[in-house]
């Protein structure tokens, strides 16, 4: 069935502009986010930990932190905790964050200067994308489908991955007009609105 998707999933909270992007003073400082559910391999922060460990590695002015949310899952696996989180010297310097889960709205509010990112297999569509999007926020994401949308990046093409996420910490200003056109495509392209969408939907059904 076609994937759809609304506004209404952050507008029932509030206006657009509360929840929108705001540019950080410096991008040395600007926070990453991660909200994958950390349930199985799905959707789990360990690709995205491994590639800020190398970004802030190549890049050390970059002095922001991560904020792992449902990273309670984290805690309760004892190869995380004792082993991954350790391994890296973020974790070590208190740069990394765990926290419980948390609603959509909730998180942009507390983090309106971050830039986003997340990793899936066999899950390429995500609500989360099209929220970051329609919001303006920067998101690295491995949709191969939303390839075109967005900070796009693979993990088989690991330096270029590092490379996408400096564009988007670094020039995500500059970047902007482009940014939200893209985003406006990909979520027409998906809108409950869109009469082929509406079109398929009635065939279907």
């Amino acid at each position: 069935v076609p994937y759809v998707w609304d506004s209404c999933f952050i507008t029932q909270y509030g206006t657009k502009e509360m929840f929108e992007w705001v540019a950080p003073e410096k991008w040395q400082f600007m926070d990453f986010v991660m909200m994958d559910p950390n349930i199985s391999f799905q959707k789990c922060s360990f690709y995205s930990l491994l590639l800020i460990e190398a970004f802030s590695k190549q890049f050390p002015e970059w002095r922001g932190k991560v904020h792992i949310i449902n990273g309670d899952r984290l805690q309760i696996s004892s190869n995380a905790l004792n082993i991954f989180l350790p391994s890296l010297s973020m974790y070590k310097n208190n740069r990394i964050v765990l926290y419980p889960r948390k609603k959509i709205h909730d998180i942009l509010k507390e983090h309106r200067s971050a830039c986003f990112i997340t990793h899936q297999w066999n899950n390429d569509y995500n609500y989360m994308t099209l929220e970051l999007l329609y919001c303006n926020y920067p998101i690295l994401h491995n949709s191969e489908g939303w390839s075109e949308y967005g900070y796009y990046y693979s993990i088989d093409k690991w330096q270029k991955a590092i490379q996408t996420m400096y564009n988007a910490v670094k020039n995500h200003t500059d970047n902007l007009n482009i940014y939200k056109t893209h985003a406006a495509n990909l979520i027409w392209k998906h809108s409950v609105h869109n009469p082929l969408i509406q079109e398929r939907w009635k065939k279907i059904i």
